[in-house]
Order: C-alpha cells, then structure tokens, then sequence
C-alpha cells in the first residue's frame, strides 16, 4: 500500500493559511502539493522576488503536461495566489481569481470543442481555455460585458499595468481571446487601438548575498517573517 505523503512542517504557516482562506480539509495536501513544485519550478528564485509572470509561466508548463486537466490548472493557479497573496503579500495574487462558477465553464466548454475540431495540441488548447477563464472572471469582478471588444483592451492593460506581465505573456493572452472571438463566437474584435503593451522581458532569477538577505529578514513582519524562514 502506498503511503500517504507527509506534508513537511515548514509549511505549516501556508497551511495555516489555506484553512483561513477556506480551502477544505481534504484538499490541503494537493494545494501544497502544488506549492511545493512551484518553488521548485523557481530554482533558486526566492519566493519574495516572484512577479505575475513567474506564476503565468508555472501553469503554462503544466499546461504543457499530456494528462493535466483544466480543473487541476485551476488548483494550482488558486494554490500559488494563497502562497503568494497571504504568506508574501503579493497585491497582483490577492486579485487573481479563483476558480470559475458553472456559467463559466459553459462559456468554455465550446472552446475546447473548436480547439479539438481543428486538432490543436492539448497544451495550445488548455493556454486558451485558461487565458478565457482568467479574462471571464476579470470581466465579472468588474461588470464588464465578456463579448466586447472594450473589456479585451482592458484586461489587456491590466495584465501590464497590474500584474507586470511580460511581451510574451500578454500576447498569449491576446492570441486566446483572439481565437476565441474569431473561432468560437464568430465575431472578430479587429483593431483594438493604441492599447498598453509590455515592455518586458523574461527575467533570469537574482541570487541575493548573505547580507541582502538579512536585510531582507529584518524588514520583514509577522507571519511573511515566519513563513520565509521556515522556507529556508
């Protein structure tokens, strides 16, 4: 029989946390799960350096997974905003949605059936339906109508200005909602202007020396202070 993996004390303040935000009890552990191969998926890029695009980019490459489903993109999209948002303060993660309701999941189930009709990989069509979903929620927090060409400009924006997203990234964005519109409802949005575009570009992970982390250490409170050294 298998044995049941041991969550490591080190986390226990991210657990701590994942109750507080009312993840279940029975879940836990796969949120972890999913914590823990992030920070791996980092190397050695300190979790307090994370940006919006380290997180895109970690479920992008398990969207790249041959039997990842859409549902498992999603909690592990929801288990890093906790780590990042609760333990380190991350404004851009405490705005990331969580997973979607049944409306949306009715909006996305015929993108998957045109991704498949026209036999795009796995790994294009779960970038889309998670690119839809992330657009999805942001048009219902704001009340924004999902089928206008006005709300793509802004979610477009708000991924620079907000989550500080890279060129790449936010074409990504742009080629799903693209696809989406042209494909699947069958009105294209054509030419959304002048739009902010990033100027970013990928980042290599910063190492920081001794002394910078305990400068770092020094000015850190509470439970952030608590959950970085238990991390090291």
């Amino acid at each position: 029989m298998k044995k049941e993996w041991k969550i490591p004390a080190r986390w226990d303040p991210y657990v701590r946390a994942l109750k507080t935000s009312g993840v279940p009890e029975d879940k836990v552990r796969w949120y972890v799960g999913w914590a823990v191969r992030f920070e791996r998926f980092l190397k050695k890029k300190p979790l307090h350096e994370v940006v919006r695009d380290d997180a895109d980019a970690f479920i992008s490459s398990l969207g790249s997974l041959p039997r990842i489903e859409t549902w498992q993109l999603r909690q592990a999209n929801d288990a890093v905003r906790i780590l990042l948002a609760v333990a380190f303060g991350k404004p851009w993660a405490a705005s990331t949605p969580a997973a979607s309701g049944s409306r949306s999941e009715d909006i996305l189930a015929p993108l998957r059936t045109v991704c498949r009709i026209r036999h795009y990989s796995p790994r294009t069509e779960r970038a889309y339906v998670y690119w839809l979903a992330r657009f999805l929620d942001y048009c219902r927090d704001r009340k924004l109508g999902h089928r206008e060409p006005a709300s793509v400009r802004a979610f477009l924006e708000d991924l620079v200005l907000k989550g500080k997203v890279s060129a790449s990234t936010q074409a990504q964005a742009l080629n799903a909602l693209s696809f989406w519109f042209d494909q699947v409802l069958g009105t294209p949005f054509g030419d959304l202007g002048d739009f902010q575009k990033s100027k970013r570009a990928r980042r290599l992970p910063v190492v920081l020396s001794r002394s910078e982390v305990s400068r770092l250490f020094g000015a850190l409170e509470g439970v952030r202070h608590t959950f970085a050294t238990h991390l090291l």
